[in-house]
């Protein structure tokens, strides 16, 4: 391997530390690496969720199989960085002409298969693609690399998961902020996914962030897991060492040369120090027996002087306090003592105070739970319905006594609009009068459905089913079958109870 032309530099490294230079490394050739990734996985994902749409089928089974796939996906990353590491810039092209061999090499079955769940797959997929084992040898392989860097490699894997999934979260924030307000107020949350009226614009939009964020997301996945792979290739070949005596057998003959001048260069001053130094032995001998002769040396001299005491001799008959005394000193065994004391009161005190704080808490929960059980059946009665809903007049002397036949009237004599309109308003005014329904005065047509949902279940299916049907006629300006209005009418007279007049 040449070594010299790596563009990342070999020293040894924490695995965190590994992780963060792979993703640097990623931004940094992010045009070379996006560019070709994207040439592969972009057209593949519009060809599945085109299928999807064009067959009817539900948009998460494109979803699922893009998911699936996405080993294969990693190996044109890790290809893409391979060759960026050494300086080599692929472009779509090239990595086209050498996609059979990334996909039909040996390895890829595997990772589809037995090890798609694999946490460890960016780390040791380096193996099987770079290094071309398989079998035994691979399973050796990946398992001495793995040995100390398991972990790191395990949490890594479970944070992109993460990361995607605030993607798709930060996408429908800025969405829900650029939505007017007047929209949001309309829209059914709870219908948008699994009830009649299910939003396919909302679902599309949910997979399209999804997968935009598994696309920008998966590369700089599979450079994190590629740089642990460095790191632990460094670790076990000494790959900083062996670059390090590369690089001095090519300068050694420099250093030798350098070596050799500055010593024929020095060997004349070295010889003219050899000869001053032996003059100043000789010289030293001579010092030596001057200072042996003097009278002075080799005499004792006593001098005497007062000093203060450091510690007072002890008076005390027992001998033993002394030390015991200075022992408890030492210890500090009062301060530890009144310490304890404290720290005990602190806590005392404060265990009271979280104590009636609980108390407190509970006391309030209970008084909103009763509050919210039982005051609102208490005074239910008290609060009168509003007299408009939604721009329908529900008040119970404006409606005929048998609304079903009089919208059947005029559902024959061709007014659709008018017959609708009656079903549905007289449809509010039993649920607010009769059912107990709590409406609130500017409540729109879908706020009146959740309403219903929430507080009479039992009449929401109708009354979604009308207001559909009333929705496209008056809105939508689409034709509603007179036949369907007639059913309408009489479910209307099984909802509310309404005895059919004889003679009709």
């Amino acid at each position: 391997m040449e070594l010299e032309r790596l563009a990342l530099a070999l020293r040894p490294r924490s695995s965190w530390e590994a992780i963060d230079l792979g993703i640097r490394f990623g931004v940094a050739n992010a045009r070379t690496l996006y560019r070709g990734y994207l040439s592969v996985a972009l057209p593949l994902a519009l060809l599945c969720y085109g299928i999807a749409a064009l067959t009817g089928i539900e948009p998460w089974w494109p979803a699922l199989l893009l998911w699936w796939l996405k080993p294969a996906f990693d190996r044109v990353a890790l290809h893409l960085l391979g060759h960026a590491v050494f300086g080599d810039q692929l472009g779509p092209r090239a990595l086209w002409r050498a996609l059979p061999g990334l996909w039909w090499r040996g390895g890829l079955l595997r990772e589809l298969t037995l090890a798609r769940l694999s946490p460890y797959r960016s780390t040791v997929l380096a193996v099987s693609l770079l290094e071309g084992l398989g079998g035994k040898a691979a399973r050796r392989r990946r398992s001495l690399i793995l040995r100390q860097v398991s972990g790191t490699a395990l949490l890594q894997t479970g944070l992109w998961p993460l990361l995607e999934t605030l993607f798709v979260l930060s996408v429908f924030s800025l969405s829900l902020i650029l939505l007017p307000s007047e929209l949001l107020e309309q829209l059914d949350w709870e219908a948008l996914w699994w009830d009649e009226g299910r939003q396919y614009w909302f679902i599309w939009l949910y997979y399209l962030a999804f997968q935009t964020g598994s696309c920008l997301l998966e590369p700089l996945y599979v450079a994190g897991g590629f740089a642990l792979y460095l790191k632990r290739r460094t670790d076990l070949e000494a790959w900083d060492v062996e670059l390090q005596f590369r690089r001095l057998a090519r300068t050694l003959p420099v250093v030798l040369a350098i070596l050799l001048a500055g010593f024929l260069w020095q060997s004349s001053p070295a010889q003219a120090a050899d000869s001053q130094r032996e003059a100043v032995l000789q010289q030293a001998d001579v010092r030596i027996q001057q200072i042996l002769e003097d009278p002075v040396f080799g005499e004792t001299i006593t001098e005497h002087k007062l000093q203060k005491r450091s510690r007072p001799a002890s008076t005390d008959d027992q001998p033993g306090r002394t030390w015991l005394e200075g022992l408890m000193r030492w210890l500090d065994l009062e301060g530890l003592g009144k310490a304890l004391a404290d720290l005990i009161g602190f806590f005392a005190s404060l265990g009271r105070i979280i104590g009636w704080l609980l108390i407190a808490v509970v006391v309030v929960l209970l008084a909103w739970l009763v509050a919210r059980t039982r005051l609102p059946a208490r005074y239910a009665r008290q609060a009168a319905p509003p007299a408009e809903l939604a721009g329908f007049d529900i008040r119970p002397e404006s409606l005929p006594d048998d609304p079903a036949a009089a919208a059947l009237l005029l559902a024959g004599r061709g007014d659709l609009r008018a017959a609708l309109g009656l079903l549905f308003r007289s449809s509010l005014s039993r649920l607010a009068h009769d059912e107990g329904v709590r409406f609130a005065a500017g409540d729109t047509e879908g706020d009146c459905l959740v309403r219903v949902h929430r507080q009479a279940r039992a009449h929401a299916p109708y009354l979604a089913r009308l207001l559909g049907c009333w929705q496209r006629l008056a809105y939508a300006h689409q034709s509603v079958d007179i036949g369907e209005i007639s059913q309408l009418c009489e479910q209307w007279r099984e909802q509310f109870s309404v005895e059919v007049p004889h003679g009709t």
